[in-house]
């Protein structure tokens, strides 16, 4: 007479770990996790695509009870015990994890068409090199021409920055003329040579480009400011003067062109009083006052003194200290 030989209570849960888990146990293992109950998830557990997708599911239900219409981000993967998870299978990307599980797919009950057209309106930061893909950029590009009623060539910083598309707008250098192109879409010969890197070292350029924009402009060059070199592609002349007025001055418009004296951003009160008038300047809450307005308003030099844009803001008191990381 044969006789089984009676599995032991670790034989069965390893048999468990290698069969799998259906998705009421998964969801159990991840509240033990989240409760502290237990420090780490079975081994191969992620590994199986089902329990990547159980969880996944799981969280964004959860997550929209109290966020109707959104998706968490990165930060809310890490306050769930899920880092590991988005990290190791998803390049720390929540649209990957959604990708996977279904919510860009037509036949699946989670299918989103936002993920799918304009994940950038419903997520807290795109997949790293997202918008290095042209095929993403032309997407955002049309969208935002369709939404502003503008010609895609007559996009502006502004359109960008205000239609959650400031990541956008940083990857290519903070120049529209750079998002058009990198759309697919054809911008006259002079525009497409500033997109070179080395193309502003030649003053030639950088004084037919600013007469370029005067004319353009049809108003006096007094009444020209920083953000017309922005709106217009041609801010990146700018990292080759302390202000826009030296730029004007070089083209041979009658605006001062002095350089600072050397250490004059080492002077507190220098600092302030500019971080105070770019703040006066500028038509939007101080709390929204990026890196790229500083550098735009030729005061760049300023940074290095300060740690960055955000410190600058804080020295003039124009921000508290306890306020959270701008972009």
């Amino acid at each position: 007479m044969r006789t089984h030989k009676r599995v032991t209570n670790k034989e069965a849960k390893l048999l468990k770990q290698l069969r799998g888990y259906d998705k009421d146990e998964c969801i159990e293992i991840w509240d033990g996790l989240k409760a502290n109950a237990i420090r780490q998830v079975p081994p191969f557990f992620w590994q199986k695509l089902n329990h990547r997708k159980y969880i996944v599911e799981a969280f964004i239900e959860q997550y929209q009870e109290t966020h109707p219409g959104r998706y968490p981000t990165e930060r809310d993967f890490i306050k769930n015990k899920l880092s590991g998870l988005l990290q190791i299978y998803y390049d720390n990307s929540p649209l990957l994890a959604l990708i996977e599980t279904g919510f860009t797919d037509k036949k699946s009950k989670y299918y989103d068409l936002r993920l799918e057209e304009t994940p950038w309106l419903v997520l807290g930061a795109v997949p790293r090199n997202y918008w290095g893909e042209k095929s993403n950029a032309k997407k955002a590009v049309d969208w935002l021409s369709q939404k502003t009623g503008r010609n895609v060539t007559e996009l502006e910083s502004d359109n960008f920055e205000e239609n959650s598309l400031y990541g956008l707008l940083k990857h290519y250098n903070y120049s529209p003329i750079n998002i058009i192109k990198a759309a697919g879409y054809e911008v006259e010969e002079m525009q497409r040579n500033m997109t070179s890197q080395r193309y502003w070292e030649n003053p030639e350029n950088r004084i037919k480009a600013v007469k370029d924009l005067v004319k353009k402009l049809d108003k006096s060059p007094i009444e020209v400011t920083w953000k017309d070199f922005l709106n217009n592609g041609i801010s990146g002349l700018l990292e080759y003067y302390d202000s826009h007025k030296e730029a004007l001055a070089e083209a041979g418009f009658a605006c001062e062109r002095k350089r600072k004296p050397t250490n004059y951003w080492a002077n507190v009160s220098n600092r302030i009083n500019a971080t105070k008038d770019l703040a006066a300047t500028l038509e939007k809450p101080v709390e929204e006052i990026k890196k790229s307005d500083f550098i735009c308003a030729g005061l760049a030099a300023i940074l290095p003194y300060c740690s960055g844009h955000r410190e600058a803001l804080q020295e003039a008191g124009l921000l508290p200290e306890n306020t959270g990381d701008l972009k």
